[in-house]
């Protein structure tokens, strides 16, 4: 069970993510890289490049999403405890989470550094990373 114990879900996410970058490396699978702040900066511009890799063609409801939610809802289609967030637009409130812990993280850097920066934020990053 890896996630009973801090130390222990660094070292599974480090693991998953070693794998992760082995497979991309040595394996002929396409892929498409998407980051949280960067669609809740521009959701139209994400969403659209990722339709695009895809080769779907763009519909511009997507960027819609909480209105399609909302509609279905009325229509008894959502019945999930999460309907409140699926109904909601986008936003940046979740980016940062990370840093009321960031005493606890020391303990684990050596295993997420490496992730962190392959990622392209910084370790020290008091911004919007």
């Amino acid at each position: 069970a890896p996630f009973t114990d801090f130390t222990d879900t660094a070292a599974f996410y480090d693991r998953v993510m070693r794998l992760w970058q082995q497979c991309a490396g040595e394996l002929p699978v396409d892929y498409h890289v998407v980051r949280y702040e960067s669609v809740v900066a521009d959701l139209a511009a994400e969403a659209r490049a990722a339709i695009d890799f895809l080769g779907l063609p763009w519909v511009p409801d997507i960027v819609e999403f909480h209105h399609t939610a909302r509609a279905k809802s009325r229509q008894g289609r959502i019945r999930t405890p999460s309907y409140a967030q699926v109904a909601e637009p986008l936003y940046s409130r979740a980016a940062g989470r990370w840093r009321p812990y960031r005493e606890r993280f020391e303990a684990v850097k050596p295993l997420l550094l490496p992730h962190v920066e392959a990622f392209g934020y910084r370790w020290d990053d008091d911004g919007g990373a």
